[in-house]
């Protein structure tokens, strides 16, 4: 499984960054608004979520007490 999500299937939830598809092939950042839909001027065809940061870029941000 790729984990691309179609369009079509479900949208993230809103104001969320995930990773996007474009119809020409584009891949790029961007966020769904349940009112304004994709924040981009592309079609967006597919979505997925971002991984997770590499651990020692993490740990720089999230506290481990």
């Amino acid at each position: 499984m790729s984990g691309w999500i179609k369009c079509s299937d479900g949208i993230p939830l809103a104001h969320i960054r995930v990773l996007v598809a474009d119809e020409v092939g584009n891949v790029f950042i961007s966020v769904w608004d349940d009112y304004e839909g994709w924040n981009s001027i592309s079609k967006i065809t597919h979505w997925q979520a971002l991984p997770e940061p590499p651990e020692e870029e993490r740990s720089k941000y999230v506290s481990m007490d």
